[in-house]
């Protein structure tokens, strides 16, 4: 199982989509918002873990924010105010405008389809221990919450008129198994593995939002992120119970700078 680590995968996914074939729909100064000052602003203080542990994450032509890996980041309009599933924009935005939003939120969706099917996968290796019932617990509860934004998701997609990316069979996440961030040997390196990708997601959300060009998907991307690291202190928080020495809200701030002191190495 592989993937890109969220924060900087987003990035490139989207990047690829707006900028790739997406930027042919994406015209004039929209094109250069997305691809122009955002990329620079990625590969600023965030190029160095972007494009050098987290390029590894990224492969092909992935190379700069892509919707596929950028979905966590996007997760943030799921939470978009809507009634019975439905998100509802107060307007709608111009054709390249759309486009653009519609990429970024299909980046949003894979990412919440990588985390349901990994929870899906993890829930199956867990032991009937207490310490895997507590896992189990929490992965369970974070599940759902990926469910419910990813219907978000789609249906914030449909209505600027496009079609939601599917879900893939599977979904590769050796590259955190590689740098030790996590396994699915064990319930407590499950628990890491999980920690990692929620943390990554709310980075990927804080970076990947500011990109929507609809005031509503912005609001409701600002809802989103907080969600995802609900779910990561909520790992920690079984970790603590534990191991009183592990603190569940390791640094009063969350960005890339503090990135390792969230995550639980193997």
């Amino acid at each position: 199982m592989k993937t890109s680590k969220t924060p900087l995968a987003l990035s490139r996914l989207v990047a690829d989509r707006v900028s790739g074939t997406e930027s042919d729909r994406v015209s004039g100064t929209e094109s250069n918002r997305v691809s122009g000052t955002e990329s620079d602003r990625v590969s600023g203080m965030e190029s160095n873990r972007v494009s050098g542990m987290e390029s590894d994450r990224v492969s092909g032509t992935e190379s700069s924010w892509d919707p596929s890996t950028s979905r966590r980041n996007l997760l943030l309009t799921g939470l978009l105010a809507g009634v019975g599933g439905a998100i509802g924009l107060r307007s709608l935005p111009s054709a390249a405008q759309s486009n653009a939003d519609i990429a970024i939120l299909n980046a949003a969706i894979d990412l919440e389809q990588q985390a349901i099917w990994a929870y899906k996968t993890a829930a199956g290796k867990l032991s009937s221990t207490e310490v895997g019932k507590m896992v189990l617990d929490v992965a369970t509860k974070s599940l759902k919450d990926h469910e419910q934004h990813r219907d978000l998701l789609v249906g914030a997609v449909r209505q600027l008129g496009g079609t939601p990316s599917p879900a893939r069979d599977s979904y590769d996440l050796s590259t955190y198994i590689d740098d030790k961030e996590g396994n699915l040997d064990s319930d407590a390196n499950i628990a890491k593995l999980a920690l990692a990708l929620e943390f990554d997601a709310a980075l990927a959300y804080n970076d990947a939002f500011i990109q929507l060009s609809n005031k509503d998907l912005v609001a409701a991307a600002s809802t989103i992120g907080p969600n995802e690291i609900a779910h990561a202190t909520a790992i920690r928080a079984v970790f603590n119970s534990l191991d009183s020495s592990i603190l569940v809200v390791p640094s009063p701030f969350v960005s890339a700078d503090t990135r390792e002191r969230w995550i639980l190495k193997v």
